[in-house]
């Protein structure tokens, strides 16, 4: 999927640091003027997230306005979610399940009939040049020279007070924004996640997790994440 994309960015982004590069990353898979030339009108998937961490629902009440002001902010004119997803669920009535039922695995196949089938109406109904992908997903913490980092972020692993003496993680997620562009090809056009915050992390003999739906209490940072997302394609910086 899209968003497996970034799965590729975080040993990129080790390296650079460990080459002491201080070169900022560029999240524009074309260049800058021709994908403002290109796209006018970005169509917004629904927000993708883990269950285990927050709400989908609250997530995406919370989170898509704000994805649509900052877009609409940049000049960009938005479709929203909803759209998306009741185009997907006509699509599907003619394909068969997305998911298999005994598994719960996504139909690959079924799928990408579903998304091309959106691509298209997108296109000639809203006149729409790009989808926007965004989830919430758990990354692990990488540590380097007694740094922390995560999604282009640094700070340090999550504890509630302080770490037992003698204690050291062993172990530390935190959760991430993630922004994919593809154009109705699904060509890639730009794409850049960023870190909110450190969310769980294990000791020798301890452990510590933020609390269920956290993530969505935290609003200034979930903010901060979109903003330094978005802000290099709307110029909202």
């Amino acid at each position: 999927m899209r968003l497996a994309l970034f799965a590729r960015a975080a040993p990129l982004g080790m390296a650079l640091l460990i080459a002491g590069c201080v070169t900022p990353y560029n999240p524009f898979k074309v260049s800058q003027a021709e994908l403002r030339r290109r796209v006018r009108t970005i169509a917004l998937y629904p927000l993708v997230t883990n269950a285990d961490l927050v709400n989908p629902d609250e997530a995406r009440a919370l989170i898509e306005p704000l994805i649509a002001r900052q877009l609409a902010a940049g000049g960009f004119k938005v479709v929203g979610s909803e759209e998306v997803a009741r185009m997907r669920g006509e699509a599907a009535k003619s394909v068969g399940e997305l998911y298999d039922p005994k598994t719960g695995e996504m139909n690959e196949a079924n799928s990408k009939v579903v998304d091309a089938a959106v691509h298209r109406e997108l296109a000639l109904k809203d006149h729409v040049d790009a989808i926007l992908y965004t989830s919430i997903t758990l990354v692990e913490i990488e540590e380097l020279h007694g740094q922390h980092f995560y999604c282009g972020d640094q700070g340090p692993p999550y504890w509630p007070t302080q770490l037992p003496r003698g204690e050291h993680p062993t172990r530390a997620m935190a959760a991430c924004f993630n922004t994919v562009l593809e154009d109705a090809e699904e060509r890639d056009l730009y794409s850049i996640r960023s870190g909110i915050i450190p969310t769980e992390t294990y000791a020798l003999q301890t452990h510590a997790k933020r609390p269920a739906g956290a993530v969505l209490k935290h609003v200034p940072q979930l903010k901060a994440a979109i903003k330094d997302t978005l802000g290099p394609l709307t110029g909202q910086k």
